[in-house]
This record gives C-alpha cells, sequence and structure tokens, in this order.
C-alpha cells in the first residue's frame, strides 16, 4: 500500500488586478495591502473580502445615512427605523464601509433636535386630552352644584 500524501492545502486567492493600481488599505489598522495574496491582514489579522475594500458600491450600506447624501430623508427613517433593531443592524455595518464623521454629527444633531418636537407633541396630545377631561368634570361638577341650589331653595322655610 502506497501512503497517501494529506490534500495540499488550496493555493490562496491572489488579491484582484485593481488592488495592484488602487491603494487597498486594511479598514481596521490602515496597513497597505498592496503586494498581498492572501485576504488577511498582516498586521492585525482581520480577514476580509477582496470585493469589499476594492468594489466602491459594495463598500456602502444599503440604507445608512451616512452613505446616501442624495436621499437625506429616506435614508434617515430608515436609518433611524434599523436602530431600532439593533442586533440586525450592527451585523449589517463592516469594517471596510468607510465613516464619514461629518454626516455622523448631522444625523445626530438631526435625531437630537427631533426629540423635543416629539416630547412636545405628546405633550401636547396629554394636554388638549386632560383639558377635554377637566371641562367634562367641570360640567358635571356645576350640574350637581345647580341641583343642589334648585333642592335648597324649594327646601327652604319662607322668609329666610
Amino acid at each position: 500500500m502506497a501512503a497517501t500524501e494529506p490534500d495540499a492545502p488550496p493555493a490562496p486567492p491572489s488579491d484582484p488586478a485593481g488592488a495592484q493600481a488602487a491603494d487597498v488599505r486594511c479598514p481596521l489598522c490602515d496597513y497597505d495591502l498592496r503586494g498581498s495574496t492572501e485576504p488577511r491582514c498582516p498586521e492585525c489579522g482581520y480577514q476580509f473580502v477582496w470585493a469589499d475594500l476594492t468594489d466602491p458600491a459594495r463598500r456602502l450600506h444599503p440604507y445608512l445615512f451616512e452613505h446616501h447624501p442624495r436621499r437625506n430623508v429616506r435614508s434617515f427613517v430608515r436609518t433611524m427605523a434599523g436602530a431600532l433593531r439593533p442586533r440586525r443592524f450592527w451585523s449589517s455595518l463592516k469594517p471596510s464601509q468607510p465613516s464619514r464623521p461629518r454626516r455622523l454629527v448631522l444625523y445626530w444633531l438631526v435625531a437630537a433636535l427631533l426629540l423635543p418636537v416629539g416630547y412636545a407633541g405628546a405633550f401636547a396630545a396629554k394636554t388638549v386630552l386632560y383639558a377635554k377631561e377637566h371641562e367634562q368634570i367641570r360640567q358635571s361638577q356645576l350640574v350637581s352644584i345647580t341641583q343642589y341650589y334648585r333642592r335648597y331653595s324649594r327646601n327652604r322655610p319662607p322668609g329666610r
């Protein structure tokens, strides 16, 4: 019986043609990945997919406010809705997606300004509700007082 050789590991996929010409950097540590043959950063060990780093379309999140400046309202609302499901939201983000600090600050400012507007709306709704209840209670008390004085004036002895 001939001894069988263990299977040779598959050849590592080489980086795409565009990676040699473009400045490709690790999204975590900013290490220059030109010339790397393995989709792993030699500096920090982060594993990635070459297309995520070289294809600009794959680097954008599908709806994140930070990545879609031309659809501000739509991306803002979708980002707010996505944040309501944090596990799904955070798992959809990748380190290869670029960060835009100005857009993040703008998102925070708009969200922070909308919060008092929401509270003011809730306060106004409660105020209207309480005003209606107060008016109903006032009317019922007025009726009770009127009935009491009518009854009192009938039962009052003459001359008093």
